[in-house]
């Protein structure tokens, strides 16, 4: 005989009732992405002193959350889950606008930069040097 027809009824109801249950049972909800928030724009400048460095920092992240919504979403936020990446010139144009814009107030932003900010400004600022760099690659037209 094998060995699960020697367990008694009560052992097989409760093993039934128990995988039942953990297939069954209550389903974490998804929130639609209306309702779904992120505390992520409240990090990108978390511990900035300088004011008018938080409130580029948390912009140029937000912009790179709306640009990306697939990395939002990798992130868990859902705001952007009803779109796709623009690929085409003008939105790329615009990026590269945008960028040159975030670099420029980042470097009207350093004459009074509180020097516990140095580094977060200069990898800021390094990071979006290095991007509009990479321009002349012109990856867009990968």
């Amino acid at each position: 005989m094998h060995w699960l027809g020697r367990l008694p009824s009560v052992v097989w109801i409760s093993c039934a009732l128990s995988f039942t249950s953990a297939c069954g049972g209550a389903r974490p909800s998804i929130a639609s992405p209306a309702a779904a928030t992120t505390s992520a724009d409240d990090d990108a400048a978390s511990g900035v002193v300088t004011p008018e460095l938080a409130v580029l920092l948390r912009e140029s992240w937000e912009r790179s959350l709306r640009e990306d919504p697939i990395f939002a979403t990798s992130l868990g936020d859902h705001r952007y889950d009803d779109r796709w990446p623009d690929l085409g010139a003008e939105a790329h144009a615009q990026h590269v606008a945008d960028r040159e814009s975030e670099l420029d107030r980042a470097r009207g932003i350093e004459a009074h930069l509180d020097p516990a900010d140095r580094v977060t400004f200069d990898l800021f600022s390094d990071h979006l040097e290095t991007e509009l760099a990479l321009e002349v690659c012109r990856f867009d037209l990968w």
